[in-house]
């Protein structure tokens, strides 16, 4: 970010909220912004493109009907 803030809230926060949510979540998680000069609108992205991602991570496949929906075939912790 090219700010320290965004209003009230310290850009540096969104770093530190992305890693924690990561962690807790158990994910690997990479976000890149590839352009954009306004900062609230770069930050809105993030929260956007994360959404977008984990909506898609967690849907079913219709093409892979009464399947576990991973890769390795399991789901625990």
């Amino acid at each position: 970010f090219d700010r320290d803030k965004i209003g009230e809230m310290d850009t540096e926060l969104f770093r530190e909220f992305f890693h924690a949510f990561a962690m807790n979540a158990r994910i690997t998680l990479h976000i890149k912004n590839l352009y954009g000069t306004n900062t609230h609108h770069i930050a809105e992205t993030l929260f956007k493109v994360v959404a977008r991602v984990l909506r898609a991570a967690t849907e079913m496949d219709p093409r892979m009907k009464n399947e576990v929906p991973s890769t390795k075939g399991t789901l625990t912790a």
